[in-house]
């Protein structure tokens, strides 16, 4: 299948290059041609001018969505996705936008698609479709992660564009989630916050430690081993029920007392406790 990428940093070239290994005829654009001449001293083929990548079957928009003052930044990709609106012109198949930015929920459908409709003459739906394929890659592996993917994440705005993307992922034999165009922007959101969560908890149990002469390393080590929620990856993720019983509740309660006569801040643990009520209350009210 003949597949463009437009925006060839990190993501790009990663996505490019995994499937150009698997058999699919790609071509990669954008805007720094020191980019391009390093993808074309490799031997990649690059489009110098967007119009170059016409006549491809899917499109993957692969620009970086940037975060000031809280604020995610969508220019880069509303940019993208409007030049290349403007280029897309009608070929025998079905062509696709895929979309691997980051996004927020609600993104694409309000502010993407709008753009496509307004400047692209094909129509949405028959004659060309949109999709969410978020990534999951660390940086310096990046092409690695992207050969050797836990699970393929499609969000789709039509059937066909499912049937598409999936055409596209055919060779490797891993679990695909096609899901709506929200639930894929979502999943790749709540996964990075949950990564930085889990990070902040590690942190936050180091400084804890630290501050009352215990060992952070051996504790780390040893949560990795015997908490359920660290080493069995399934555990505690069933959003929508409170934690209950025995030990968790009381435990946390104490844990903050302790650390209050300690004189350090439970603020994180309050905070756990805080949405767990609240969690509480939803069930009674149901």
């Amino acid at each position: 299948m003949k597949v463009s990428l437009i925006g060839s940093g990190t993501i790009g070239q990663a996505t490019g290059m995994g499937l150009s290994k698997v058999g699919h005829d790609v071509i990669f654009y954008d805007i720094d041609e020191k980019v391009l001449k390093t993808l074309k001293d490799r031997k990649y083929r690059v489009a110098e001018r967007l119009e170059g990548v016409n006549g491809c079957d899917v499109h993957f928009v692969c620009v970086p969505t940037p975060v000031s003052r809280g604020i995610m930044d969508f220019s880069f990709v509303e940019s993208a996705v409007s030049a290349l609106a403007k280029v897309m012109t009608e070929h025998d198949g079905y062509q696709m936008v895929v979309i691997r930015s980051t996004m927020l929920p609600f993104t694409i459908r309000n502010r993407i698609v709008p753009l496509l409709e307004h400047g692209c003459h094909l129509t949405l739906g028959k004659q060309y479709g949109v999709c969410h394929n978020p990534e999951f890659l660390r940086g310096a592996h990046a092409l690695e992660d992207f050969l050797n993917p836990p699970i393929i994440v499609i969000g789709t705005y039509d059937e066909q564009s499912a049937r598409l993307i999936k055409q596209i992922y055919a060779p490797f034999k891993v679990p695909m989630l096609a899901t709506t165009l929200e639930n894929a922007e979502a999943i790749k959101i709540f996964s990075n916050v949950y990564n930085s969560s889990k990070v902040s908890f590690f942190n936050d149990m180091y400084l804890i430690a630290e501050k009352l002469g215990l060992d952070h390393k051996v504790i780390s080590e040893a949560l990795t081993k015997a908490s359920f929620g660290v080493r069995i990856p399934e555990y505690y993720t069933k959003g929508g029920y409170p934690f209950d019983g025995p030990c968790l509740p009381k435990d946390l309660a104490a844990f903050i007392t302790f650390l209050k006569q300690q004189g350090l801040d439970p603020g994180f643990y309050e905070e756990v406790s805080k949405i767990n009520e609240e969690m509480k209350s939803q069930k009674k009210e149901e």
